[in-house]
């Protein structure tokens, strides 16, 4: 009968139409299950850069540390050489005195040698 094809037609129409709809949902599913995922990995993405950027600040430090340290470091063996040179100079000059008062005494005693000489 007419009716019952209209019905039938009505019916394939209904799951026509059942079908868009759930089409739709998924498709919308779909769309913010991807733009959920975009978002985490742009926030993982900016994540790693930010740790990126800490760890070279870090490393720069670091690095800047270890030429303070190395400058200190040369600064104190230059000093040390210096102080090393001085002292070795100090010890020549106090030998130097030394062997000059020695001289002197022996100078002085050969001199009142010579006048007792010629006092006698």
């Amino acid at each position: 009968s007419i009716h019952g094809n209209k019905s039938q037609q009505q019916k394939l129409n209904d799951a026509e139409e059942k079908r868009k709809l759930q089409m739709e949902k998924q498709k919308k599913k779909n769309k913010e299950r991807d733009q959920s995922r975009k978002k985490k990995i742009e926030e993982t993405q900016k994540k790693e850069k930010y740790e990126a950027e800490e760890k070279k600040k870090a490393m720069d430090l670091r690095l800047l540390k270890a030429e303070e340290n190395r400058k200190k470091t040369d600064l104190l063996k230059k000093e040390k050489v210096i102080k090393d040179d001085v002292r070795r100079e100090e010890i020549r000059i106090a030998r130097e005195c030394q062997e000059q008062e020695k001289k002197s005494a022996i100078f002085e005693k050969q001199v009142a040698a010579e006048i007792r000489k010629l006092q006698k």
